[in-house]
Order: structure tokens, then C-alpha cells, then sequence
């Protein structure tokens, strides 16, 4: 046990004073009988210390971007498809105390790695104090924050297709996913975009946001190239 902590002490370059705080951040429901000791109380704290620490941190860097448009960035940096793979490269799923009918599973899920991060960030806060918090989020997120930046106008094509299609007086768009494949850590979601119950074009990604974008710019693309598409 001494030996996994020292490991991920060195991976999340943090050490921790109360060590009980840390176990139960890593500690699954399934695991306890006893909910009030698994990691879902420090999930829910931590959840709303990453929503202020990362809100905060983009309305510094980025004046000049409106309401929208910072919360675009932040709901792609704080989705738990972001979080999960965050939690993936610091190896959390090598610590995760899971019981014994989720030991035996090949992967842990996004939801669980996702969840175990958050917990991770209430426990540092805790454990020390949010000026702390706030460096761990922004050294292990800033990858994610500055590609969600730089990708912010060219990802929003929903809201692109959109403002088009109200623009020439049709309908908004749906988006359903049409099939989805894959184990839980890479999955491959295929989305359709239906416009007045009509299907058009069609996207592919890891995420269903992914996939709805791609499909969003598909059939922009289709329907400003040739008006009589959406006819």
C-alpha cells in the first residue's frame, strides 16, 4: 500500500498530509457497503471546485470571447469523456478500489475514472487549499484548455448550422445516434443529423459531441454547396 501511494504521489505531484481523505477519493461505491465512505460525497464537492477553477481561469486568459463561446470551452474541458482521459494518464485506474463484481472488468468505465478525478480534486482541496487545487487542475488540464481554444471556432458548427437554418427559415436540427461500437474507453459513436424528420449527413467520433460537430459541418458544407439539399 505504502509502495501505490508513494507512486501516486509522484504521479500527481502532490503529497497528501491525510491519507484517509485520499483512500476514500479512490474508493468506488461498489466496493463498500456503506455509501457515506465511498468517493461520491468528494465527487460532488469536486465537481463544483473544477466548474469554479476552470470558469475562473478562462475569464482571465480569454477577455475578449463572449458568454458562450467560454462556456463551449469549459463544457468540452469538464466533460467526463476529458476527465476520464485525464484520469487515464495519471493512472488513477491503477488505484481505484473497486468491488469484486467490477474488479474482474477488462476497463473501468469513463463515468467511474471521471468520477474518481473529481474526487481526487475535493481531496487536494481538503487536503491543503484551492490555490493549490487550482495549479493541479491547470498543470494536468492545460493540454485540453489550449487545444479547446485554439478549436473553438471551427468545433461549433452546431450553432453554425443552426443560425443557417433559421436564417432560411427551416427548422432547427436533431442529432441521433445511429450506432455506437467499441469498449467503453475508446469508443466509436455514428450520429445523423435530421432536419424536419429527414435524415442528411452523418459524423463519427470517439464522443457524441465529437460526432454531432462532424455531422453538423457535413451537412453545412452539403447545404451551402447546393441550396436545393434541404428541399
Amino acid at each position: 500500500m505504502v509502495e501505490n501511494i508513494v507512486k501516486l504521489f509522484k504521479t500527481i505531484d502532490y503529497q497528501f498530509n491525510n491519507l484517509s481523505i485520499l483512500e476514500q477519493a479512490l474508493r468506488h461505491s461498489s466496493s463498500v457497503n456503506d455509501k457515506i465512505l465511498c468517493n461520491e460525497r468528494l465527487e460532488f464537492l469536486g465537481d463544483s471546485i473544477l466548474g469554479l477553477c476552470i470558469t475562473e481561469h478562462l475569464y482571465q486568459l480569454l477577455p475578449n470571447k463572449r458568454e458562450g463561446e467560454l462556456t463551449a470551452i469549459k463544457s468540452t474541458v469538464v466533460a467526463k469523456e476529458s476527465l476520464a482521459c485525464v484520469a487515464r494518464d495519471l493512472n488513477l485506474d491503477c488505484f481505484i478500489e473497486l468491488g469484486k463484481g467490477m474488479i474482474n472488468r477488462k476497463t473501468i468505465s469513463d463515468a467511474v475514472l471521471a468520477d474518481a478525478f473529481e474526487a481526487l480534486i475535493a481531496a487536494i482541496y481538503l487536503d491543503s487549499n484551492l490555490s493549490q487545487v487550482r495549479e493541479f487542475l491547470l498543470k494536468v488540464l492545460a493540454g485540453k484548455i489550449e487545444r479547446e481554444i485554439s478549436n473553438i471556432g471551427e468545433k461549433n458548427f452546431k450553432s453554425h448550422l443552426q443560425e443557417y437554418l433559421q436564417k432560411n427559415k427551416r427548422k432547427i436540427p436533431a442529432y441521433k445516434v445511429i450506432n455506437e461500437s467499441g469498449p467503453d474507453h475508446d469508443k466509436v459513436f455514428i450520429v445523423g443529423v435530421f432536419i424536419n424528420n429527414k435524415e442528411y449527413e452523418k459524423g463519427e467520433g470517439n464522443t457524441k459531441k465529437e460526432a454531432e460537430q462532424l455531422a453538423a459541418k457535413r451537412t453545412l458544407a452539403k447545404i451551402k454547396k447546393d441550396y436545393n439539399y434541404l428541399k
